[in-house]
């Protein structure tokens, strides 16, 4: 699809809820006038290789489809009942933009109690820009 993402590591970011942003001219390419700040929380081998890579994507063998939450605190929640139910962990809390139009028709759930959130498939991946680190 040509579409990259950039990494950078953002320690600080807000926990304030969707953000939704001016786009680019390569956002508006993939897809829409507007972005949508998303956040999902990593375990290590995941964030590895989106600070290799740039981008989120499955693992071959893995779920072809992601959760994405509306805000950090709801990323930061999950993460938090994850390692306490199911000894996963430990976690890092991931944000990027996808175009706003990209999110229509996408499959809402309530996971793990934490609220809302997005089940991103594999192919709508590509479209998420500026994917940062925002720490634990």
């Amino acid at each position: 699809m040509g579409v990259t993402a950039d990494v950078q590591d953002r320690s600080s970011t807000s926990a304030a809820g969707p953000r939704v942003v001016a786009a680019s001219r390569n956002a508006a390419e993939a897809g829409g006038g507007e972005l949508t700040t998303l956040y999902r929380a990593v375990e290590p081998g995941e964030l590895n290789d989106i600070l290799g890579t740039g981008v989120y994507r499955s693992a071959p063998g893995e779920t072809e489809e992601k959760y994405f939450f509306p805000t950090k605190a709801q990323a930061e929640n999950f993460s938090k009942i994850a390692s306490e139910n199911y000894g996963t962990g430990p976690y890092c809390i991931t944000s990027g933009y996808i175009p706003t139009s990209v999110l229509r028709g996408v499959q809402t759930i309530h996971p793990a109690g934490e609220g809302t959130a997005y089940f991103i498939p594999d192919d709508l991946l590509p479209y998420f820009k500026n994917i940062v680190s925002n720490g634990p």
